[in-house]
């Protein structure tokens, strides 16, 4: 009686790889990332980001400039407006004389300089309050009438009415740049009002 040994054969199952390659064979159909594998910016593509950020940052930095400026400036301003209306109103409630004056000491009044070096409120008691020099490039200019002091008598008028200029370092030529500035004008009530550099009548930062 002969035997027969049966050899196992592999048969292909459809829908795996063959060796033949045939119909039935799978194959990825994309490409996919590696677990694992970070994506992130190419250095070209980092270098005009960086680019366009440093063009953002040289225009803004001009604007956030002039920004500060004109707050600093207006800051100022209404100190003044402030100080005006307490000597006023301090004349009123003593029923004397009180005087606004500039003051390079915070003590006593002085006729050279600017009131930016400081101002002091006094009646003939003494000190009601004094203000330190301002600073930071601001110039503040009185016209002739109001060029050193500010008076008001007992029921709160002044003596004589003036204005009060303020200006910074951003006025170059003040006839194209004068928008910039700030007036203080005192009528002969005794009534303030602030304007624009624009609607003033004054040609420099020094009346």
């Amino acid at each position: 009686m002969l035997s027969r040994t049966l050899d196992k054969v592999a048969v292909p199952t459809p829908g795996v790889d063959s060796p033949g390659g045939g119909q039935g064979s799978a194959r990825p159909e994309g490409r996919q990332a590696r677990p694992g594998w970070a994506t992130g910016f190419t250095l070209l593509e980092l270098l005009i980001t960086l680019g366009v950020a440093a063009i953002l940052a040289t225009l803004a930095i001009p604007s956030f400039r002039e920004f500060i400026q004109s707050n600093r400036l207006t800051t100022q301003v209404n100190n003044f407006v402030a100080d005006l209306n307490l000597a006023r109103s301090e004349a009123v409630k003593r029923r004397g004389r009180v005087t606004l004056c500039k003051s390079s000491d915070q003590a006593t009044c002085t006729t050279t300089g600017g009131w930016e070096q400081g101002w002091i409120i006094f009646t003939d008691g003494g000190l009601v309050r004094t203000q330190d020099a301002i600073s930071g490039e601001i110039t503040i200019r009185g016209n002739s009438p109001v060029q050193n002091r500010i008076f008001y008598d007992s029921s709160g008028v002044v003596r004589v009415s003036g204005r009060v200029i303020f200006c910074d370092d951003r006025i170059n030529v003040f006839a194209t740049d004068k928008g910039k500035a700030r007036i203080i004008v005192i009528s002969q009530p005794g009534r303030v009002r602030i304007e624009g550099g624009e609607d003033t009548t004054l040609t420099s930062c020094s009346p």
